[in-house]
This record gives C-alpha cells, sequence and structure tokens, in this order.
C-alpha cells in the first residue's frame, strides 16, 4: 500500500522483532579503509563552512539501504526504551555483501549517556518539559470544552505523536504526504492533511483516505474540487474536506468577507463524492504580535470573524450549509485563548510540544517551558575583537529570528549570534564585555532556537533526555 512503501523509503530508521531500535547508519567501503579527517567529504549540499566545494559519493556507493519494516510489530516506548539500554555501548559493525563489495554499517546509541557526551552540534530535547507543556494544553483545552487536533509538523516522530494524542492515535494534523503516509502506517486515523492540493498529489490522498476511517484534506479553490470530483474514493466513501479560512495576512484561504467562499461551501455540500466537514484556521497572524495581550485580542478578531462565517452559512435560506467542526488556533493563540475560543469545535497547534524564543518573546510560553536546545562548543577566540567562535551555523539552527539574535544562551542572557554562516556563529556581548575566561575553548554552550520547528527541520535525530541523561532518541519523518 501507498503509505507502508513510502515509510519504508523514508524513514531513517527502524523498529526490528526483538525490539531494539536500529539508529542512524553510517555507511562505507571496507575496500578503502577508515576515512582520516581531513579527508572525509560530506554529503550535504552546499558549500562546507568554508566554501569549499563538496565531492559527491560515487554513484557506485548506494546512500540508503532498505530494510523491511513491520508495523504490526512495533514496541512501545517503554519496551524500546528496555531493548535499547541493554545495547553493548561501543558500537557495533555489521558487514553485507553485495556487488559494489562489502559495506560495513555502523550501529551507535547514545541512551544512558550524559548530552555533554554528544558531538556537536547536537539538538537536545528534555522530555519532562515535553510531557508538561502537552499536558498543560490538553487541561487548558479541557477547560475551554475543546479537542485538541495536535499539529505533528513541529517534531515528526512517532514518539511525539504518541504524547500529544495520550497514546489514542487519533485526531492529529500534518503538514506533508510523507508524514500522513508515515502516521497512517503506524495505525494512526483522523488524520487532517494541512498542505495544499494540486493534481500530482490527488492519488496519493485518495489511497490514504480510502485506507482509514478519517482522512481530511484542506482546499479553498474550485480547481481542487474539480480534481476531486475525476477521483471518487472506492467503495462510497466520500472526501472530508475542510475550508482553509485566510486568518487575514493575505496568505492561503479564502476571505470570509467575500461570496467565493460561501459559493465554495455550498459547491462542495452539493457533491455526491464530497463531504464538508468544517472551516480550517490557522492563526498565522499571531506571529506578528508584540505581546500577550495583542496575542489575546488577535485570536478573539479571528475567532469572532470565522464564527461569523460559520453562522452564515448554516443560515443561509435557500442553500443550508452545515458546519460540523471549526479547526482554530496555532500555538500562540491557543496558549493564550480569549472567550470566543471557547466557540470552536478543535483547537490546532503543534509547536507547543516544544516552545521557543519567538513564543516567549509573545508570551506564549516561559524559558522553563522551552524544551529543545541546540548544543555548541566554543571553538575559537577572538579577544580583541571580543568574540569566540562556536560549531553551530545555520545548518544547525536556523535562520529565523536573524533580527532577534537567531535564539537566547541558557544562562547568558546578554550573550548574542552577530553573524552566522553554514557551520560557525560568531558570538559576542552585547554589553561588549565578553570574558573570555568563562568559556575555554571546548566549552559547551546550550542555545534556544527562535524557532522550534525551523530548527528541528535540520536534525535527522533528537536526543531526548532527562535531567542530562539521554533516555530517548528520536527519529522525525522527512520528505513531502
Amino acid at each position: 500500500m501507498i503509505a507502508c512503501c513510502l515509510l519504508r523509503r523514508t524513514m531513517a530508521s527502524k523498529i526490528d522483532k526483538d525490539g531494539d531500535r536500529k539508529k542512524e547508519l553510517r555507511i562505507r567501503t571496507s575496500q578503502s579503509g577508515p576515512i582520516s579527517p581531513s579527508k572525509k567529504q560530506s554529503t550535504e549540499s552546499g558549500d562546507s563552512a568554508h566554501s569549499a566545494p563538496t565531492t559527491p559519493l560515487s554513484p557506485n556507493i548506494p546512500p540508503l539501504i532498505e530494510e523491511e519494516v513491520n508495523h504490526n510489530e512495533m514496541p512501545n516506548r517503554k519496551e524500546t526504551n528496555e531493548a535499547i539500554l541493554q545495547l553493548e555501548a561501543e558500537p557495533k559493525v555489521m558487514e553485507s555483501n553485495s556487488k559494489h563489495g562489502t559495506l560495513q554499517r555502523l550501529e551507535t546509541t547514545h541512551i544512558g549517556k550524559s548530552i555533554d557526551n554528544l558531538m556537536t552540534p547536537a539538538l537536545v530535547i528534555d522530555i519532562n518539559i515535553v510531557q508538561a507543556n502537552v499536558s498543560k494544553m490538553m487541561e487548558r483545552a479541557e477547560e475551554y470544552g475543546v479537542k485538541v487536533r495536535p499539529h505533528m509538523k513541529s517534531h515528526k516522530t512517532l514518539e511525539g505523536a504518541e504524547i500529544m494524542t495520550g497514546g489514542k492515535k487519533q485526531t492529529i494534523a500534518v503538514s506533508t504526504l510523507a508524514e500522513a503516509s508515515f502516521y497512517a502506517a503506524a495505525g494512526y486515523d483522523d488524520i487532517l492533511y494541512t498542505g495544499y492540493l494540486d493534481k500530482s498529489k490527488i492519488e496519493m490522498c485518495a489511497e490514504i483516505a480510502e485506507e482509514l476511517n478519517s482522512f481530511h484534506i484542506l482546499l479553498d479553490s474550485y480547481y481542487i474540487v474539480e480534481l476531486l470530483r475525476e477521483r471518487p474514493l472506492k467503495d462510497g466513501k466520500l472526501w472530508s474536506i475542510f475550508i482553509d479560512i485566510d486568518s487575514q495576512t493575505n496568505g492561503c484561504g479564502v476571505d470570509p468577507s467575500e461570496y467565493a467562499g460561501v459559493s465554495l461551501a455550498v459547491s462542495i455540500s452539493s457533491e455526491a463524492s464530497m463531504h464538508f466537514n468544517g472551516l480550517y484556521v490557522h492563526c498565522s497572524n499571531a506571529y506578528k504580535c508584540s505581546g500577550p495581550e495583542e496575542v489575546e485580542r488577535v485570536g478573539e478578531q479571528t475567532a469572532d470573524m470565522v464564527n461569523k462565517f460559520a453562522a452564515k452559512l448554516r443560515k443561509m435560506k435557500k442553500h443550508k450549509v452545515q458546519v460540523p467542526e471549526i479547526c482554530f488556533g496555532s500555538t500562540p493563540t491557543c496558549s493564550l485563548p480569549g472567550p470566543s475560543m471557547r466557540i470552536m469545535t478543535e483547537w490546532q497547534a503543534g509547536n507547543y510540544i516544544f516552545h521557543d524564543v519567538e513564543g516567549q518573546r509573545l508570551g506564549a510560553c516561559k524559558t522553563k517551558d522551552m524544551a529543545m536546545q541546540v548544543l555548541a562548543k566554543v571553538i575559537a577566540h577572538y579577544p580583541n575583537r571580543k568574540q569566540i567562535i562556536i560549531d553551530c551555523g545555520w545548518t544547525a539552527l536556523s535562520l529565523h529570528g536573524a533580527e532577534n539574535g537567531y535564539c537566547a544562551f541558557q544562562g547568558h542572557p546578554h550573550m548574542r549570534i552577530v553573524s552566522m554562516s553554514q557551520e560557525v556563529s560568531v558570538v559576542d556581548d552585547e554589553r561588549g564585555t565578553l570574558d573570555h575566561s568563562r568559556f575555554p575553548i571546548g566549552t559547551i554552550l546550550r542555545l534556544f532556537p527562535f524557532n522550534a520547528s525551523a530548527t528541528a527541520a535540520l536534525h535527522r535525530i533528537y536526543y531526548v533526555h532527562s535531567d542530562s541523561k539521554i533516555v530517548e532518541e528520536w527519529t522525525p519523518i522527512r520528505g513531502w
């Protein structure tokens, strides 16, 4: 099936029948021998930290070894952790023969070790803060009488999804079809795909919809309605559709003040192969606010706008349109909800699992709520400039938040990144008083990213810790 095929192609890790989690594989040919540090070649696209050209891997060396994944035998998190803790501390080298020669696969795990032992830069997640953040959102939604549809786009992992859904594997939102297939193959249902459709994606959406009990799609144009009409689902199933509403950012979505949105809703409701499931509003306008008061005010204004539009659809004389669901929100607005958010049926947010500097700036969280950090080491001193260099550039942190220094340094509120390249960053003290003796070469600094979702997208593994001891390693799904 399409979900399993896509999962097999894109998963970076696998869980085998014995419950061992096989970590990221680094492949090298035994024919060439060990690779010296001076001769290592990057497989990433783009220039190196010093703008040296990269050399691609030989076309004779396959970049990935695919292995079958039996999703029916996936252990739970506790069983997996217990199995991983029993792994030998030393790396295991496994050999397999192919027409290209003997390939060696190096398998390692950092479970049970301190995050201070990780090679930097590294992405670390505090599991205790994650659990507290999710519990707080669930409690808030229960108080308001709405359900939470957590968005997976910030973490894109099975472990994060299990926490955010309370283990129920129901009612989630995803941003890519790779995520949709990944979670469908892992047993999740009631999935809302919030990405935008075109003709190339219709067939994959259809196959996922035919596999699941509930798979919802988002649209804002007649063009997609016509494409869906040409591809009815099998066995009498109906396409479940949300109309995307623009949150007054001049982005995606219909303008609720214009008749085109009403006409689109009527059209969908009239289609024999479709079910109009409701309205979807991502409150991206909240990210332009200056503080918590403005976030709440913008959230209220947006909620009022969508409620009026829903009322208009329900009260039309000739073509009344039922609006079963209103899926609404973002991490800032769901963290600072006003009274009108009680009228929604679903809150949609995702970044609250981690929180970040951007959310702190908006008042959606405090420093103690930020679960994600990037570890970086001091690698050079420049006393004449009162600056230091760290081994973390935009490929590990992202370019988000340039006007706010890209990040915040734990325990050093006046430190800031003043310039950044692909692999390194220049750091100073905004007061001009950086004391190099406090930061010897090799000192580990902890950086809170400005945008956790953007930073997470740059890392192939998340080191999840409790009190700085690594307890899990999460591998996100990638691709679109």
